[in-house]
């Protein structure tokens, strides 16, 4: 017999904070804007807001509507 329709089946959803950091100066911001492409739009962003990686991660992940922790 089916599960009658009064039962739910449970959603789990893994929310991760992330901690992206890094030089001000890193050449290659695409890497980082792919990077934060590959994560669930559940997760959430921490960075110190300082320019270059964490500028770019945190404009990323906003872009992506993703939470974003910036600690400076």
């Amino acid at each position: 017999m089916g599960r009658s329709s009064k039962y739910k089946q449970a959603r789990f959803v893994i929310q991760m904070k992330v901690a992206i950091v890094g030089t001000r100066t890193y050449p290659d911001l695409d890497q980082v804007r792919e990077y934060v492409r590959k994560l669930s739009r559940e997760d959430i962003i921490v960075s110190g807001g300082a320019k270059g990686v964490d500028e770019t991660a945190e404009d990323e992940a906003r872009k992506l509507g993703m939470e974003v922790i910036s600690v400076p």
